[in-house]
């Protein structure tokens, strides 16, 4: 029962700590560092998609030919730099 209890807090922090694309857009935008940092907030919300899965969020974003994934849980974003692959289209 107690194991249940920690579960259940642990899915309820992690479901409302999840950060949404207008928290993404923000952090991409404003990351000088990031891989993203010359994109405006018009063009990385019209270049990205979310995929929500309620405990955490996958953000791809597609620039100049590359898809880059980011994952968004516990209100932080952490780059997948490896996971880069080019885009045909």
């Amino acid at each position: 029962m107690k194991n249940a209890i920690i579960i259940l807090l642990t899915l309820i922090v992690l479901t409302l700590t999840n950060p949404s694309k207008a928290q993404y857009t923000a952090w991409a935008n404003s990351n000088s560092q990031g891989i993203m940092s010359l994109l405006s907030d018009a063009r990385t919300s019209l270049t990205t998609v979310s995929d929500d899965l309620y405990v955490a969020t996958v953000f791809t974003t597609y620039k100049d030919g590359e898809e880059i994934k980011v994952l968004g849980i516990l209100g932080k974003f952490i780059e997948f730099g490896d996971l880069k692959r080019e885009v045909f289209w």
